[in-house]
């Protein structure tokens, strides 16, 4: 838009007489800027930045007022080119949306301010993995852990482990299970393996890595070794031990 020049002129009459000479008066009207800039299409995921740039259709500068939600945080009042502000939202499965009302200010002459505009940007909450820590499993078995999580979720994983661990199930990878044999080398004592599990959700925003740890117990083994030999009528008491805490059945040839 460009400024509007309105000329006209001014006479004073006295009855029907006139008693001064004609003035010519010229009022230029400025336009306001119009801000041209819309909402975000696309949500964005929480902890990202809402980065709006902001354009008007006359040189302009920008401040805004910030709407509280009370599951957004990060919003706040401002002015510059872009609303930068770090976004947050603390909803398990939910989009909120913070709100900004805009005004322009064109920077030549006249100063014109604009028809506040609001500006919504949507926040896409982050999945978090529910799965808990499962009960241990023994040497030699095959882990079977589905992966849960607040939203529907893909999956990422990485590990770390005791060096007594191997196996198959001793991986990284992807997807909504982790599956595999453990093993444990140590005949005494409880080991342990930590997946790092990260969810995705479907709408693309990854959330926070949980830790979930996987006990595998040592398979026992009987530590008793053959006793002296006995005479025939006599009874046998040979008390049984093993490398952990066991119960014990026999059979005999």
């Amino acid at each position: 838009a460009t400024p509007a020049t309105y000329s006209a002129s001014l006479t004073v009459r006295d009855g029907g007489a006139v008693v001064s000479v004609a003035v010519p008066i010229t009022v230029t009207i400025l336009p306001k800027p119009v801000i041209q800039t819309s909402s975000p299409a696309n949500p964005i995921c929480s902890g990202t930045n809402a980065g709006v740039a902001l354009i008007a259709s006359l040189p302009s500068t920008f401040a805004w007022t910030a709407a509280s939600d009370p599951e957004i945080s990060g919003e706040a009042n401002g002015s510059g080119a872009t609303i930068n502000d770090i976004l947050s939202n603390s909803a398990n499965n939910a989009t909120h949306t913070a709100t900004y009302d805009v005004v322009a200010t064109s920077t030549g002459t006249g100063n014109c301010t604009s028809v506040t505009k609001q500006i919504l940007v949507p926040v896409r909450s982050l999945p978090t993995v529910t799965t808990v820590n499962p009960a241990a499993i023994c040497s030699g078995a095959s882990l079977n852990l589905p992966l849960n999580a607040s939203v529907p979720s893909t999956f990422t994983r990485s590990f770390t482990k005791e060096t007594q661990i191997s196996g198959p199930g001793a991986a990284g990878g992807a997807g909504s299970t982790i599956t595999g044999v453990l093993n444990n080398s140590d005949n005494a004592l409880s080991r342990t393996i930590t997946y790092s599990v990260t969810a995705t959700s479907f709408d693309g925003c990854p959330g926070p890595a949980k830790d979930i740890v996987v006990t595998v117990n040592p398979l026992p083994l009987v530590t008793n070794t053959n006793p002296a030999a006995i005479c025939s009528g006599v009874s046998l008491n040979l008390p049984l031990n093993a490398s952990v805490a066991s119960s014990f059945a026999w059979t005999f040839t």
